[in-house]
């Protein structure tokens, strides 16, 4: 957001807090002025657009199911972390859940049966 002017990206960052994609995590006085900092309220998001594709050729529909099986499984491995703790760096959570997520699929063996990807 370099270059843009601190009204616009107020106004983005108000219409985030609106939409609860993000939280203001503290504030801070810098002089005279008062300095808000945010975090985003979840540790992934998935746009609508990506759950409602659907290919047209025959290999990538065939590709793209197994892409979503496995991601659908690794969602459902990261869904109890949702929620970032206060007291935890946001992105340390997001790489740690991620890395867990993927070895759990990767060690798990019902899964590698059943999407035939091993």
């Amino acid at each position: 957001m370099l270059g843009e002017s601190p009204l616009k990206i107020w106004r983005r960052v108000q219409r985030l807090k609106e939409e609860g994609l993000v939280e203001e995590s503290r504030s801070v006085h810098v002089r005279n002025l008062e300095v808000k900092l945010f975090r985003a309220t979840s540790a992934r998001y998935i746009p609508r657009e990506t759950l409602e594709y659907e290919p047209k050729e025959d290999t990538l529909k065939r590709a793209y199911a197994l892409f979503y099986e496995i991601q659908s499984k690794i969602l459902s491995l990261l869904h109890e972390y949702e929620v970032i703790p206060s007291n935890i760096n946001p992105i340390d959570f997001c790489v740690a859940t991620e890395l867990y997520a993927y070895a759990k699929l990767l060690t798990d063996e019902d899964a590698q049966k059943s999407s035939k990807i091993y």
